[in-house]
């Protein structure tokens, strides 16, 4: 994840982007061969075809090989990167380097944490309603972080360019970039809602044929209708200000609006008032809607006047 930082931030995207092909290229070959084993290849593939078939274990490890050789082809990628500047003390350990990227990493840390952990008690939550829930859930929760996917690429994208302005102290041009980033993740999900409100049912059918589980997924993907523009922005939002450098408000807003607007919400509405699974839904969609227009506010706020670039030190 650090190298991965660091290739966007020298706006070197193109090399994230093979990465990722030959990690998912390597993963499913690595699957096929390690969860089924090499019996079945042809002759010529020699001792390959000697590998016992290793079930679930075998998936473990073809994943773990992959992010093993990400890493070695990121590293390899960052040494073709020229440095315009080489500064004396490249090998030299700086405290104040260390302190300023904890002071911004830390509190990137904790929102992550936060938001991964409102969904995974989300997902504890459905769970408590059944396994048909539970199943539900799942479903419209894979096709929204496939989606979110995008909005994140935008918001990376958007953290770099507003990073850049600031750097050239350019406030104006950090919030063209910002606001650019907001509009072009708003419209992307806008056009995912809009797939999610015309064809529901086809959608759950790609990854269920029980009933009982699709009459609960369908309504759930019309609730993931509404909030896919507010978790884009919010998604958007967390990338623009991060590159702004102000990473400890993002991490406050995530707390607030899903601690304490959305998961009471969930359980009032999807146990209280018994909603079941798409009560707790709308408390999702609640608590990110209120991220959501919190991160615009701050970012429009924060770029209505100059940003000051971090400090750095003397070369």
């Amino acid at each position: 994840y650090a190298q991965r930082g660091y290739v966007q931030a020298v706006v070197a995207a193109r090399a994230l982007l093979w990465a990722t092909v030959l990690a998912i290229v390597m993963n499913l070959l690595l699957d096929l061969l390690l969860v089924f084993g090499g019996a079945r290849l042809p002759a010529w593939t020699g001792p390959f075809r000697w590998i016992p078939p290793m079930g679930a274990g075998g998936s473990a490890l073809a994943t773990s090989l992959v992010q093993i050789s990400e890493v070695l082809f990121l590293a390899w990628v960052i040494r073709q990167i020229p440095l315009p500047r080489r500064p004396p003390d490249l090998h030299r350990r700086l405290p104040e380097d260390e302190r300023r990227i904890l002071r911004v990493g830390v509190p990137i840390g904790l929102h992550f944490g936060a938001e991964v952990g409102v969904f995974a008690l989300a997902g504890f939550l459905a769970g408590r309603l059944g396994a048909e829930s539970l199943a539900a859930h799942q479903i419209a929760l894979t096709y929204s972080s496939v989606t979110f996917t995008f909005a994140m690429g935008i918001g990376n994208a958007g953290s770099v360019r507003v990073g850049l302005a600031v750097g050239a102290r350019d406030t104006p041009g950090a919030r063209r970039a910002g606001l650019l980033a907001f509009a072009a993740g708003a419209a992307f999900m806008g056009c995912a809602a809009i797939t999610y409100l015309l064809i529901p049912g086809p959608i759950v059918a790609t990854m269920t044929d029980s009933a009982a589980i699709a009459a609960l997924a369908v309504p759930l993907f019309t609730v993931a209708a509404v909030f896919q523009i507010s978790d884009g922005v919010q998604g958007v939002g967390a990338g623009v200000l991060r590159g702004a450098g102000d990473s400890r408000f993002t991490f406050t807003a995530n707390v607030i609006g899903h601690y304490l607007v959305g998961l009471p919400l969930a359980l009032l509405l999807g146990f209280h008032l018994r909603w079941g699974v798409v009560g707790i839904w709308w408390g999702l969609a609640a608590g990110l809607t209120a991220v959501a227009v919190a991160l615009v506010w701050r970012f429009l706020r924060v770029s209505g006047r100059e940003i000051v670039p971090l400090a750095l030190p003397e070369a």
